[in-house]
């Protein structure tokens, strides 16, 4: 961009100059046939000068100079526009934020086997901190398994879960309730984590806690009910494709996919990215 910036200045000033010799060439023409036509020099290329070829020598230059101004006005005039219109997009990309959506199994932050949760990592490759990050769980496939839960109701039936994708994913470290604004926001080459899931095995079977902000809603549950989640039943051997976004005030929007499956030998689990 700097460089483009440095290559149109160039042009501007060049085309700049051609304007001033031009103006120069036919200012000297014009001089050079009022001095043929008073007599200074009587004779060029054999013929004498007279007011009338002054005067045509003069509209042909005068013709000429106009042409080659306005020719290199536009260009000018075309140059600045587009220097300003580069700048504006400089401008603009300098307070855009550029968001990614990671997870490498490597890193205790994002995957244990032993406690069982998978967290994604939000990184900004920006040169903007990213204002009013959102991470959401757009959609399970083939299946969702929130609606294959069950909640006891106290004194009442089983109710089974609803859906509710997407929704927002909960920002690690951070308990939302929906009753309270938690605005996150990732400075320029930061990161920060969003808990996506916990594994359970129980009774010789996979469960899963899907960490959504709206998991309550999901079994019609108040938004201040402090119980735990009903876990949601896993298939063996079924990869679950999880697609997750990003996005932020000053962002485009991405989305990434990954893939969570459940096996019936351990750790039992697995998540990657698809």
């Amino acid at each position: 961009m700097a460089r483009l910036a440095s290559t149109m200045t160039w042009i501007s000033r060049t085309l700049s100059g051609l304007l001033v010799l031009v103006a120069a060439f036919a200012l000297a023409l014009t001089l050079f046939a009022l001095g043929g036509a008073f007599g200074f020099y009587p004779v060029v290329i054999g013929s004498e000068f007279t007011v009338a070829d002054m005067a045509s020598i003069t509209v042909a230059r005068g013709t000429l100079f106009l042409g080659a101004a306005t020719a290199l006005l536009t260009l000018s005039t075309r140059t600045a526009a587009a220097e300003a219109r580069d700048d504006a997009q400089a401008s603009r990309a300098a307070e855009r934020a550029l968001l990614d959506i990671t997870f490498d199994k490597n890193l205790p932050a994002n995957w244990s086997t032993d406690v069982g949760f998978a967290r994604v990592t939000v990184v900004n490759h920006g040169p903007a901190m990213a204002q009013h990050v959102v991470v959401t769980l757009e959609r399970i496939e083939p299946h969702n398994p929130m609606l294959d839960a069950k909640y006891k109701v106290p004194n009442g039936p089983f109710r089974s879960g609803t859906q509710v994708l997407p929704s927002s994913l909960q920002w690690k470290g951070h308990d939302k309730k929906r009753n309270l604004e938690i605005v996150c926001d990732v400075n320029p080459q930061a990161r920060e984590y969003f808990d996506v899931l916990d594994c359970v095995w129980q009774d010789s079977l996979p469960w899963a806690l899907f960490w959504v902000d709206e998991w309550r809603e999901a079994f019609d549950l108040d938004f201040n009910f402090e119980g735990k989640q009903p876990p949601s039943p896993l298939v063996l051997n079924t990869e679950y494709s999880l697609h997750i976004s990003a996005s932020a005030s000053n962002a485009d929007r991405i989305e990434r996919v990954f893939t969570l499956k459940s096996v019936a030998t351990e750790p039992h689990f697995d998540f990657w990215p698809a």
